[in-house]
């Protein structure tokens, strides 16, 4: 009997209920371990009292408590059978409810939907107290109600106001619609979104309501046949111009730059039956692939792995707007996802660029991290030849 006890005590709270649901054993309210266990031990039958314990870790699933299991990266949380399923947001460290939503990504490295929909544009930046609205959707429809008391001023601010959704299970921040989708305030259609044509890919981007709404209590109604796994977020935002944008990239220093340029060299001579990525020779071009032209700001994404660099003004130009929302963010190069807070404008190429005239398309890079504009080929260097 003291062992039964022992092995009882160890058991959680939660576990301890669920074994007195199951032998139909009730249960009084704000009982605590010690009731529980002495019950248990008390209304245990003979034929019981013989069976191995470890048949009561196993109860995990009774018929009041097969529902959902409960994944946790929290620690210090029991790991046990509950009715919800969370995880801490790695971002703002928020414990968020994935409800029926299912979410196979690494728990260690999830972002809740707020935080993505913060993140979701760089150009209308949400601030802390943005989200005015955010929801997990399921079938049939959603109803909700905002009150917006200061709207008017948001407006004469400048601020705009968003109606966003993105697919839970997964990482990239896309905007997603439902297949149709029909969006009312107030018993109004403020839009609609018609399914795709057959063959035909649709471009979704995020919905601008600020004109739409008005100052004070809004009653949405949404109706659409099926949007599991996405959520919904009403949002505030304050634009920022590509210039500004800009302005926030960090530089890296000529030192560290020269460094990473000439590691990314001796990479490729080592690799070369493997052909590095993009590293074909030691030719470093100092035009722009978007802009065609000579680069201002050199700048590349933080993976990439290549030495052309592309000019950080035109990079966010090119991604400026709604028609490309979904294709944003490409690096023009190696095509990798290459997003505001990936990129580095690159020192080393800046003071080259200063050095060099402005004819000066391409320079060769020596082994040391030297370099020499480009000449006709009979006039080349020794190390630069084959």
């Amino acid at each position: 009997m003291a062992c039964e006890r022992s092995k009882l005590s160890a058991l959680s709270l939660p576990l301890l209920q669920g074994l007195c649901r199951a032998k139909g054993l009730s249960v009084e309210k704000g009982a605590n371990k010690a009731d529980i266990v002495e019950r248990l031990l008390s209304k245990r039958r003979p034929k019981e009292a013989e069976e191995p314990v470890s048949k009561v870790a196993k109860i995990e699933k009774t018929a009041e408590e097969k529902k959902l299991v409960f994944q946790s990266s929290v620690p210090g949380l029991d790991a046990q059978v509950q009715s919800f399923r969370v995880l801490r947001c790695v971002c703002c460290s928020v414990i968020f409810n994935l409800e029926k939503v299912q979410y196979r990504g690494d728990a260690q490295s999830f972002w809740c939907p707020s935080c993505r929909f913060r993140a979701m544009d760089p150009f209308n930046e949400v601030p802390a107290d943005g989200v005015l609205h955010c929801a997990l959707l399921g079938v049939s429809g959603y109803d909700f109600e905002v009150n917006v008391p200061k709207l008017q001023e948001w407006r004469d601010a400048g601020e705009t106001v968003w109606l966003r959704m993105l697919q839970v299970d997964s990482k990239e921040l896309f905007q997603v619609w439902p297949e149709e989708l029909l969006v009312e305030a107030d018993g109004c259609q403020l839009f609609r979104i018609a399914p795709p044509e057959k063959g035909h890919r649709r471009r979704d981007v995020p919905q601008d309501l600020t004109t739409l709404l008005r100052t004070g209590n809004n009653a949405f109604r949404l109706r659409f046949p099926e949007a599991q796994g996405l959520a919904l977020g009403l949002v505030r935002a304050v634009p920022k111009a590509p210039r500004r944008l800009c302005m926030e990239v960090a530089r890296q220093e000529p030192r560290a730059a020269r460094a990473g340029l000439m590691a990314l060299l001796r990479d490729s001579e080592e690799a070369e039956e493997d052909g590095l990525e993009y590293v074909a020779s030691r030719r470093l071009s100092l035009l722009c692939p978007v802009a065609l032209e000579r680069v201002e700001r050199p700048a590349r994404g933080r993976r990439c792995r290549h030495l052309r660099c592309f000019g950080l003004a035109a990079y966010c130009r090119s991604n400026y707007g709604m028609a490309a929302f979904n294709n944003r963010w490409s690096c023009p190069v190696c095509n990798k996802r290459v997003r505001p807070e990936e990129l580095l404008v690159d020192g080393f190429v800046e003071e080259i660029l200063k050095q060099t005239k402005e004819d000066c398309e391409e320079v060769l890079l020596s082994p040391d991290g030297s370099w020499q504009p480009v000449m006709e080929e009979k006039s080349l260097p020794n190390w630069a030849e084959g």
